[in-house]
């Protein structure tokens, strides 16, 4: 394989990584912490599913049989423009319909200075744990003579 290929498949992994676990992080904070019931209702089987079972089934593949050691701190950025661009997306769609998927995101109700703060938030948590994972890709990668190659 290419280093190139090494390099791209392990910023698309991170990304895909990082977006599946602060998306069931959130799902737990809010299905546990802020009533979720009272917004949407029971949680489903459904939602542990592609909340919980999913994030932690990626996690393992990445842990299990990714190849270590090719992520760069850098790569926070490029990890982070998916989530912006999603943000923009949301904000135009939500100047035109009126509606926001997420409370953080409700612009009627927090402003956007409030959308912003949230986001500005979430890029703070979404380093921190982006950090984290390349750290834990940097130590396994050394730590691992049998380590699976990448696919």
């Amino acid at each position: 394989m290419q280093a190139d290929q090494g390099r791209t498949r392990a910023i698309v992994r991170g990304v895909v990584l990082l977006a599946i676990l602060v998306t069931g992080a959130a799902f737990h904070v809010a299905a546990n912490f802020l009533e979720w019931h009272e917004y949407y209702g029971a949680v489903s089987l459904l939602n542990h599913i592609t909340h919980t079972a999913a994030p932690v089934g990626f996690l393992l593949d990445w842990l299990l049989f990714d190849r270590k050691g090719l992520m760069k701190f850098t790569d926070i950025f490029y990890w982070l423009i998916f989530p912006a661009l999603y943000w923009c997306a949301i904000m135009l769609q939500g100047a035109f319909t009126g509606f926001y998927p997420y409370f953080f995101m409700e612009v009627d109700e927090i402003g956007y200075s409030g959308a912003l703060l949230f986001l500005l938030g979430m890029f703070i948590a979404m380093s921190l744990l982006g950090g984290a994972i390349i750290k834990i890709d940097h130590i396994t990668g050394r730590a691992g003579k049998n380590r699976v190659p990448a696919r």
